[in-house]
């Protein structure tokens, strides 16, 4: 059972979080005056209620302009918890907001608080516009070189929304130009990975050359990241690396091509994803299983159903029973895709006998129409006029009046 870890900070909560009636609490939290949300904050030996993290959820700008005023004097283990906290409930419950209390905690002199921070903005999967800046600052500038990697990494859901038309191209020139830089200069290796990872959304020239420089040397945490932005690139120029890559001595290489393979949809990777999903580490076995719930295929839901009947961890519970719902929705998508082909062949062979058979009527039509003009010469033409005029004066006026009357 999940259980919060905070106990030397006197912040435990009693319920496990699967127990707690979340409807009854957001509703509830509503009703906490906010003064006393702070009072209790400021006051180290009470612990933080559960409730009161569902209060702090969508919280107002009166209420964030409060707790600015007091935000220093909290201790600090408690901010660094109760940043914990809110990224946690809100990977919980994507209904959940945190993003004041995210920005003003961007702020805080202690770095630990600024990583909880950008890790909680990027848990409610933050989108604002403004944030691609402040990322940028902070990885560049920051003092510390932690809060660095996390903006690097946390910089990689813009580099995706500008793969997809969503920003305005001098914004996404400036910002995949900014993380080249890093990417290429950094005075770490790991900044530098996690500006690579972020660039693995991109279709750059010259993130191709780097993946491939990652991929190539010895050094196996540069081979994981390049696992990760081969898998974000959607590119299956290098679906041979990956699979290269899944049965490697190193558990966090393998973990992270299999990921990979799942991302790019390695139908060829099933076999080799099979047995990983009997690997001796967990992290492999569990991204084997996802993988193979995005490729789908013969065996994948019976595989996937026998091990969510044997679990009895509740992390492994809910990714098994997400990986199903993810097989439902790709292989609903795949059977759409399918009837849309089907259709759309259908309605092509329909089109082009529709259009013979028009084609030959029109002809038939045609050279009908010319034999019958040949045939009939000017006096058969009055004729024909004649007896249509015949046809029309079939009523004297008498017989038109009873009739209209």
């Amino acid at each position: 059972m999940i259980r919060r870890k905070e106990v030397k900070y006197n912040m435990k909560i009693e319920e496990p979080l699967e127990d707690l009636d979340v409807n009854n609490l957001q509703q509830s939290s509503q009703q906490v005056p906010f003064e006393h949300i702070i009072e209790t904050m400021l006051d180290e030996n009470i612990p933080l209620p559960t409730l009161y993290l569902y209060r702090l959820s969508d919280i107002s700008d009166k209420d964030l302009e409060n707790l600015q005023q007091y935000w220093l004097k909290i201790p600090l283990w408690r901010r660094r918890a109760l940043m914990e906290d809110l990224q946690m409930f809100a990977k919980r419950d994507l209904l959940l907001s945190y993003e004041g209390i995210g920005r003003l905690a961007l702020k805080d002199p202690d770095p630990k608080v600024r990583i909880g921070a950008i890790e909680t903005l990027m848990a409610n999967e933050c989108e604002c516009l403004d944030l691609i800046d402040i990322y940028l600052e902070r990885m560049e500038k920051d003092e510390d070189l932690s809060v660095r990697i996390a903006a690097a990494s946390a910089l990689g859901q813009f580099v995706y929304l500008a793969e997809m038309e969503a920003l305005k191209p001098e914004i996404k020139t400036n910002l995949e130009d900014r993380l080249l830089n890093v990417a290429q200069n950094g005075n770490d290796s790991e900044l530098r990975r996690r500006a690579l990872e972020s660039l693995g959304y991109s279709s750059r020239d010259e993130v191709p050359n780097l993946i491939e420089l990652a991929f190539n040397t010895p050094d196996p945490n540069f081979q994981t990241s390049s696992l990760i932005a081969m898998g974000r690139s959607g590119n299956e120029r290098w679906n041979a690396q990956v699979v290269s890559m899944l049965n490697h001595s190193n558990p966090s290489i393998r973990s992270e091509a299999a990921r990979a393979a799942g991302e790019l949809g390695i139908v060829e990777a099933r076999n080799l994803l099979f047995d990983l999903a009997e690997d001796a580490n967990q992290n492999v076995c569990m991204s084997a299983l996802w993988a193979l719930s995005q490729i789908g295929g013969k065996g994948v839901r019976k595989l996937l159903q026998e091990r969510l009947q044997e679990a009895e961890d509740e992390d492994e519970i809910s990714l098994l029973e997400s990986a199903l719902d993810n097989l439902d929705f790709n292989e609903g998508t795949h059977d759409m895709a399918l009837m849309g082909d089907e259709e759309e062949e259908s309605d092509e062979l329909f089109e082009d006998s529709l259009d013979e058979d028009l084609e030959e009527d029109i002809y038939d039509f045609d050279e009908d129409e010319d034999d019958f003009l040949d045939d009939l010469d000017d006096e058969d033409f009055d004729d024909f006029l004649d007896d249509e005029d015949e046809d029309y004066d079939f009523l004297d006026d008498e017989d038109e009046e009873d009739l209209w009357g």
